[in-house]
């Protein structure tokens, strides 16, 4: 069964979304982005082999920012 996650992905705010992906790898090509985007799951790094489960809080960068002059 798909997961209902938490994500964050070209927003501001996470929303309870449900998708067809059970790990990340296949999160990043469901939702489109680069293989080189890094991915949180639960507020630690994950990588393309980490579950998705029901509830997890997930936050996609697609692009490092940078701050500061």
């Amino acid at each position: 069964m798909a997961p209902s996650i938490h994500l964050m992905h070209n927003s501001d705010s996470f929303n309870a979304t449900d998708v067809d992906a059970t790990n990340v790898g296949d999160l990043k090509s469901e939702l489109g982005v680069p293989a080189t985007s890094r991915v949180n799951v639960n507020t630690s790094v994950a990588q393309d082999t980490t579950s998705l489960n029901d509830g997890d809080i997930v936050a996609v960068v697609a692009k490092d920012k940078k701050g500061g002059k």
